[in-house]
């Protein structure tokens, strides 16, 4: 289907895909927060409060991250010429190569650190490990989720757009120096007024 051939090439380059509130189809690859935000968020712009997702729906820690890579459609572990050597014998037995970043460090600072495991279209062994150390650069550390619900004039007069950049600032979650996140979602509530931004950072 449409979607499960987006999938397959977006997880290829840690990537995201979605369709904007005008109905535009929009993509680009997932990165940390940084630079210059669009906007900034205090407590005179927050509805109430906000919430950190649990630790659980967030993003753990992991100090290993592999990347599998040139891919073989079709798998041979026998009823092979007698002239194909044991190195090529061993690549034609395993569907995938694989390119592994690791930082055991990481491990001593997160307990429930994890090994990640991506399948990807990519076909060359030095992008793969380009990607793999990408990713464990930017998942090796901690990543909060945040539900911000705020009034729908913040999202129009800042022309807010998925993954853009956001700088929070609140006394609560060690943000009174304010952070960057990572806008990833967007959910209307168009009754009252005001949109809810899930923010990741």
């Amino acid at each position: 289907t449409f979607s499960e051939v987006m999938d397959a090439v977006i997880n290829s380059i840690g990537g995201w895909y979605a369709f904007d509130a005008t109905g535009v189809l929009r993509m680009g690859r997932l990165e940390a927060p940084s630079g210059s935000p669009v906007c900034t968020l205090g407590d005179e712009d927050i509805l109430g409060t906000f919430e950190r997702r649990p630790a659980r729906d967030g993003d753990i820690p992991c100090w290993s991250y592999t990347v599998r890579h040139s891919r073989l459609w079709t798998v041979q572990g026998s009823d092979l010429a007698g002239g194909v050597s044991a190195a090529r014998r061993a690549i034609l037995a395993n569907e995938y190569r694989a390119e592994v970043a690791t930082d055991a460090a990481v491990k001593t600072q997160y307990l429930l650190a994890a090994e990640e495991v991506d399948d990807t279209l990519l076909t060359d062994a030095s992008a793969a490990a380009t990607e793999a150390a990408r990713l464990l650069a930017l998942h090796k550390v901690r990543r909060d989720f945040f539900d911000v619900t705020v009034p729908a004039q913040v999202l129009t007069e800042n022309g807010l757009e998925l993954m853009d950049v956001i700088e929070v600032v609140n006394a609560r979650f060690g943000l009174s120096s304010g952070r960057l996140f990572r806008l990833l979602g967007i959910n209307y509530e168009l009754a009252g007024d005001r949109v809810t931004l899930t923010l990741w950072g």
